[in-house]
Parts: C-alpha cells; structure tokens; sequence
C-alpha cells in the first residue's frame, strides 16, 4: 500500500497528525451544552497518550468559566490532562450562552509536533447521558484540515466510559 501524506493516514494503519480538533459539536437536543471529561490521542504500539506529553494545549471555542465546587473553571485543558475525576469536576465544558443549534462549538489539541497515532478515545463523564455529532479533523498546519471521520449520533452512556473514535 502506498503512504498517503496528504491524508494524514500512513501505510502502517497509524494518523499522523500535530492537530486534533473535534469540529461543529452538537449535543443531543435536550441537552445545550458539551462536555468532555478526557480525550487521549494514543500510540497503541508504545502506548503514549500524547494529550498528557510534550506540553499538548487544547483550546475551544468557549468554556464555562463558573467553577465547581473544586473552584476550578472548566476549560479545555482539563480534558487532555489524564485525570478522570468521578464527580466531573474535571472536565471542559463550553459556555452554557453558546447555543446547542449553533454550528461552530470546536475543540482542538495541539501535540506540539506531528504525532503519529492510532487511538483517539473520548470520555464524556458521569451523569452526562446523551449523542453528539461532529467532525473528527486532522492537520498539521491548524490551517488546512482533512476528515478523519464523520462521528454521528455518538452515545455516551452516562458513566466515565472512553469512546474509541477510530475504526
């Protein structure tokens, strides 16, 4: 099989990407914000989560700046920093003011360098019943993005169970 650069996608069944970004989030109807308690961008082969290496940075469109009860706000780097917290106090979540109808809800990872990977898994968190729709991208410019996948009607079932994006 010949390597595909331009895809992202290598002859060795591995993404090689510096930036993730989950792109035009939608929550379920009944539900008008989105969050994340974790999401890991792994090596399966050495088993690296570069999310926690490397000094990754996560961003997004919004987060809701009320804090918990820890006091801590919840932004976007709190769901790339490898701590699951059973009362999801830690997570990220978007400002409750962006509407849930509204294209445009994004959150990226950049891994400070291309990093080849295999795994994209998503935790949503305890309590958190309900689907998401967005688009799994991929770049190593933050400019110019290639589709690694379509994630539709995503269920995550209401307890801390990690999602595996990739077939």
């Amino acid at each position: 099989m010949k390597e595909n650069l331009l895809s992202g996608f290598d002859s060795t069944g591995y993404y090689q990407f510096r930036y993730i970004k989950l792109n035009n989030i939608q929550p379920s109807i009944n539900n008008s914000y989105v969050s994340i308690t974790e999401i890991e961008v792994v090596s399966q082969h050495t088993g690296t989560n570069y999310c926690t290496r490397n000094g990754s940075v996560a961003t997004a469109s919004s987060y809701y700046s009320g804090a918990l009860a820890d006091g801590v706000p919840q932004t976007p780097q709190q769901a790339i920093d490898g701590f699951i917290d059973t009362q999801t106090n830690h997570r990220w979540t978007n400002d409750k003011k962006e509407s849930s109808g509204v294209l445009g809800i994004w959150f990226r990872i950049d891994l400070k360098g291309v990093r080849q990977f295999n795994s994209i898994r998503l935790c949503s968190g305890i309590n958190e019943q309900r689907c998401y729709n967005f688009d799994l991208l991929g770049s190593n410019d933050d400019i110019n993005y290639t589709l690694i996948k379509q994630c539709r009607n995503l269920p995550f079932p209401g307890s801390l169970v990690f999602y595996e994006l990739l077939p």
